[in-house]
């Protein structure tokens, strides 16, 4: 019965909501006082070759031990070259405080605003909220992420 549940939750295709946005999130937040940075790089293919590359910059940093400020750096490049700037997000990551089940779930919401030029997203200013949940189980680790967007 689970791996029938758990085959019902994995899509044949799986579809980004946005061109720079190729990260599913876990339910952790950084530690107060602690910064990081993620980088994510999206190269897009098109009959075969490397049409443009999307490398996308996430530094954040923990406010509390259970809240994010992050941002999104963006940009594009035919063949990865001539990068030119593709917009930025900023966002914020909270989570609740404990896990639930032993360490086994976790639960958290990220709000994003962001702003990005129209040759990339035809709705220059957006914002979206994303519900997150994780499950840990021994080696075993999923995450669910579903977008909220305008």
């Amino acid at each position: 019965m689970r791996l029938a549940l758990l085959l019902l939750l994995v899509p044949a295709v799986a579809h980004a909501q946005d061109e720079f946005d190729i990260q599913v999130y876990d339910a952790e937040t950084a530690h107060q006082g602690e910064p990081g940075i993620d980088l994510h790089v999206n190269e897009h293919l098109f009959k075969g070759r490397s049409d443009e590359t999307h490398t996308t910059f996430e530094p954040h940093y923990g406010l509390r031990d259970w809240l994010e400020v992050g941002a999104f750096l963006q940009s594009a490049g035919p063949n990865g070259e001539h990068y030119e700037f593709a917009g930025a997000k900023v966002r914020l990551k909270a989570r609740l405080p404990h896990r639930y089940w032993g360490e086994r779930i976790g639960l958290a919401v990220k709000g994003e605003l962001s702003i990005v030029p129209s040759q990339f997203e035809p709705a220059v200013y957006g914002s979206q909220i994303r519900p997150i949940a994780d499950l840990r189980e021994g080696r075993f680790f999923a995450a669910v992420n579903p977008i909220l967007a305008t």
